[in-house]
């Protein structure tokens, strides 16, 4: 125990020796920014191919979207109930659990 304390101490007082602070020069000012992020114009194309335009912070130009409150089933029971399997999860799961 005693060793490594005075190990310690000659390492503590080589970087002490060694270290020197940065001149103020080479310290880079920072950039304010505002209390609201940027925001940016973004074109929504819905499933029917009707599309509105919205600001949003992500920097994209346009959004495509699949599934919406006008093609999607649990928003519109009077189409039927029926589920796409596009990832082919819902199969797997009725052949793990068909019996």
């Amino acid at each position: 125990m005693r060793a490594t304390e005075i190990a310690l101490k000659s390492v503590k007082s080589t970087l002490a020796k060694a270290w020197k602070p940065r001149p103020l020069e080479s310290v880079q000012p920072q950039v304010a920014f505002g209390r609201h992020p940027e925001l940016f114009t973004t074109q929504i194309i819905l499933s029917d191919g009707s599309s509105f335009r919205v600001r949003s912070t992500a920097p994209r130009d346009q959004v495509k979207i699949t599934k919406d409150t006008r093609s999607h089933p649990l928003w519109n029971p009077q189409t039927g109930l029926q589920i796409e399997d596009e990832g082919g999860y819902l199969s797997s799961f009725q052949k793990k659990f068909q019996g």
